[in-house]
């Protein structure tokens, strides 16, 4: 796995899809993964530019930290199906490949349907989170 400074970094990797119909859902709405199978699948930068600013990078909770060092892990990475709606609210994440730390699987999803875009096609990408975690320091 690539190094890092530390930080979370994103990565984006590009998954095949059938295209289809795209839709709209209520802001909060978060669709299943059957009516999203049939958005188009776009390169991930697509997306990228509809990002708003001040989004959250996707990063562990203090909890979480927590088990990852307790399990001795430093470096995680997990692949997550992200849909957008047209309206540019996030219809659903799903774990495409787990980080291997469920609990972080459950903190990257909380912290990407959070996110929001600007309006435009409903789509679909993946994306790579990687999390790389600071060794303590002794004081």
């Amino acid at each position: 796995m690539p190094s890092s400074r530390y930080v979370p970094v994103l990565a984006f990797a590009a998954v095949v899809i059938l295209g289809g119909a795209c839709g709209s859902s209520p802001r909060g709405t978060t669709r299943t993964p059957a009516e999203v199978a049939t958005w188009p699948e776009v390169a991930p930068d697509v997306l990228a530019a509809r990002v708003h600013d001040g989004i959250r990078r996707p990063v562990p909770t203090d909890r979480t930290k927590a088990e990852i060092a307790r399990n001795g892990q430093r470096r995680l990475a997990g692949q997550f199906r992200l849909c957008v709606d047209a309206s540019g609210d996030v219809a659903a994440v799903q774990t495409a490949t787990s980080s291997g730390m469920p609990a972080f699987d459950v903190d990257i999803r909380a912290d990407l349907l959070s996110w929001t875009f600007e309006p435009g096609e409903a789509a679909c990408t993946t994306l790579t989170i990687q999390y790389v975690q600071r060794e303590a320091r002794a004081r």
